[in-house]
């Protein structure tokens, strides 16, 4: 699948990107790792959520199930394209859903604005620069005790993965608990998802993810 890509932006329709997901990438089955995902997260009515990367929306929608009129679920992307279709699915499913046109690395919401903030497959489309930037405005945008769930795949050990083979970065979820101290998380948990998907890259063998809260500042 070709990526016309820019800093982390994909530049393709949402309907071509849904088919490609949905189909190829999960099978058949994204409703179930949407569904695994929250769980993952703990999401729990009333809650604020930030749904990083959210492409068209399908996780943000599923968010937006499990915490209820209560509660409030933003999703961000840097693709109008996509964004276009995350308003359309959450239209057409009777939802509230606030998108924006955002990068992870420079956030517009006030500090301590979100209980739980999840990515799914975005870090390895970013730069490392961009990664760094993007946990600090995580680390900040979280309440004190707020929730991070990032899944993505995981860096091969056998050899140096060259970040146009892998994404943007050669930075794997494995990678990811020092920095997140460094941006002020802790009770870091990591683990894999019983849930099999597909990708296009070589390099994309296995994935897992990361759970972290946001310490006291």
């Amino acid at each position: 699948m070709p990526e016309r890509r820019s800093r982390g932006v994909i530049n393709f329709s949402a309907r071509y990107y849904d088919l490609i997901v949905q189909w190829f990438v999960m099978r058949g089955k994204e409703q179930t790792f949407r569904s695994m995902t929250a769980d993952i997260a703990h999401l729990q009515p009333s809650e604020e959520v930030l749904d990083i990367g959210c492409g068209t929306g399908t996780m943000a929608v599923a968010a937006k199930r499990r915490v209820g009129e209560s509660g409030h679920v933003v999703g961000i992307d840097p693709s109008a394209q996509l964004l276009a279709g995350a308003r359309r699915k959450a239209a057409r499913q009777g939802l509230t859903i606030d998108f924006r046109l955002a990068g992870v690395e420079e956030l517009d919401f006030p500090d301590d604005s979100f209980d739980v903030a999840m990515g799914t497959f975005m870090i390895h489309h970013l730069p490392d620069d961009v990664i760094r930037r993007g946990l600090a405005e995580l680390g900040r945008v979280l309440r004190p005790g707020g929730r991070l769930l990032l899944i993505d795949f995981k860096r091969p050990e056998d050899h140096h993965v060259r970040p146009e083979r892998f994404g943007e970065t050669a930075i794997g979820i494995q990678d990811l608990p020092p920095l997140l101290e460094t941006a002020g998380f802790s009770r870091l948990e990591s683990g894999e998802m019983p849930f099999r998907i597909r990708s296009v890259s070589r390099e994309h063998k296995s994935y897992g993810y990361v759970r972290a809260v946001r310490g006291s500042r």
